[in-house]
């Protein structure tokens, strides 16, 4: 019984100081209540319940910084909703008041939260609720007198900005922000005209192809890191740092094996595409599969590799000539392609630096004194291939009685084919078929009897 008296007067000491450092009277018991037990390292500053309906914001302070609880009027009754430390800034104090704008604007009921012990001097952020979300309308700078010397007016497809950095002059700036009370980090809002121009930005226009996107609004405050291809074994862009917030905008092209192709902004000179878990998607959401038919293709430059091709098509690699890719998708001018190395890679590369088909002259590796085997070409389209080729005279075979060519994959020692002088004129051609991942092929010489000359070998790689 003790026990539980002493318990019960520790309970009301705590709410009475709590009732003391907030405005007399206005903070219901049950919220007191509440925050005494759920939070009792915290001390409150503030309480205000706008327009006295349904929801209720509190700022309270501990060692370690500030915080804003959320509480919901339900029935009567007030619940705890959710608390957001990035919501406020992190100074000694923050100021809870409410105040019309109904002649600022447009907009009508604002909760201010400011760094001063003041109505005035300081950052406020103005919020309006619209059913029982409270959205950002208004970043606002007022100096100690309460006069207003930097404003940023919010809006679903941008900011307009007055004050210092313009002379006064309202420039609005196009792109999104977070307005969503519940995800709105204060630190990381642009707070001048500067940094506005070199964050925000607008999803863009999809050139026609085969990758079509959907703008999807995802549930804000998430971090989600993001790869080249669907699996955490595809190189990471960003240095291996690559992540996007679930704070700006999003587009989704589809889903793959439970992962999704996405693009998002970076800044205003710089987006990604890159692949996330589909389990980001908000609740309710589905996007169609992604149906690649990946055809084998061949670059015909050395070309680079880019993540970014709609803005600043920045590296990630240099793909070197007569590489192979499989070609998954086109978008415009681009090709959407992977690269099949130690780790393996997608991105974008222009259409005009790959094709289906790759010729090159055969590899010739070194031989005694130097004298080369064969004079000819291996073509190669999709996975199926064509060699044309003479022995060189006065070669290691010059002399030899060559009936065929057997072709084989060099590194499973597949044989693939056979050429041979259809025409009697010394050159022989013939054909073959290659898997995938075939990367090198080897052409012997065979005699009369079957033997073949495995020292003149020649090897063509690609």
């Amino acid at each position: 019984m003790n026990k539980r008296w002493v318990a019960l007067m520790v309970l009301f000491l705590l709410l009475l100081t709590s009732l003391a450092m907030a405005e007399s009277g206005e903070v219901p018991f049950q919220i007191l209540s509440d925050i005494a037990s759920r939070f009792s390292s915290y001390t409150i500053v503030d309480y205000v319940n706008p327009g006295m309906q349904d929801t209720a914001f509190v700022s309270v302070r501990a060692d370690y910084g500030n915080n804003l609880l959320c509480y919901r009027n339900t029935n009567g009754y007030w619940q705890y909703t959710w608390n957001r430390p990035e919501l406020v800034p992190q100074e000694d104090n923050i100021m809870l008041y409410e105040r019309s704008y109904s002649n600022y604007a447009g907009l009508r009921l604002g909760v201010a939260f400011s760094a001063y012990e003041s109505p005035y001097g300081g950052y406020e952020t103005v919020w309006e609720k619209n059913g029982n979300q409270w959205t950002l309308r208004a970043l606002l700078n007022l100096d100690s007198a309460g006069n207003i010397v930097e404003s940023f007016i919010v809006r679903s497809d941008g900011v307009t900005y007055s004050g210092w950095d313009t002379g006064g002059e309202s420039k609005r700036v196009n792109g999104s922000v977070q307005t969503n009370i519940r995800y709105f980090i204060f630190s990381i809002f642009p707070k001048n005209y500067a940094t506005l121009r070199s964050k925000l930005s607008t999803p863009p226009a999809i050139p026609e192809g085969m990758l079509n996107a959907r703008n999807i609004k995802f549930t804000g405050g998430g971090k989600y890191a993001v790869y080249t291809g669907p699996g955490e074994y595809y190189v990471r862009g960003g240095n291996g740092k690559a992540m996007v917030s679930t704070n700006d905008w999003i587009q989704v092209f589809g889903e793959e094996n439970d992962w999704i192709l996405i693009q998002y902004n970076i800044s205003k000179g710089k987006m990604r595409f890159g692949w996330i878990y589909a389990s980001a998607l908000p609740v309710g959401e589905y996007v169609n599969d992604l149906d690649f038919n990946a055809v084998t293709a061949f670059t015909n430059q050395d070309v680079s590799l880019t993540d970014d091709p709609l803005n600043s098509q920045d590296p990630l690699m240099l793909i070197p000539a007569n590489s192979m890719v499989e070609w998954l998708a086109s978008m415009g001018e681009w090709a959407y392609v992977e690269l099949n190395v130690e780790m393996p890679i997608r991105g974008f590369v222009p259409v005009g630096a790959i094709g289906t088909q790759s010729a090159f002259q055969t590899a010739i590796p070194p031989m005694e004194n130097g004298v080369v085997v064969l004079n000819g070409m291996v073509s190669i389209v999709g996975y199926q291939g064509a060699v044309s080729f003479s022995v060189e005279g006065g070669g290691p075979l010059g002399n030899a009685v060559v009936t065929s060519f057997r072709i084989y994959d060099t590194y499973t020692g597949a044989l693939l084919g056979t050429a041979i002088d259809n025409y009697g004129n010394g050159m022989f051609t013939g054909t073959f078929a290659l898997d995938s991942g075939a990367t090198s092929l080897t052409i012997v010489g065979v005699a009369p009897n079957g033997n073949e000359y495995r020292q003149f070998a020649v090897r063509a790689e690609w």
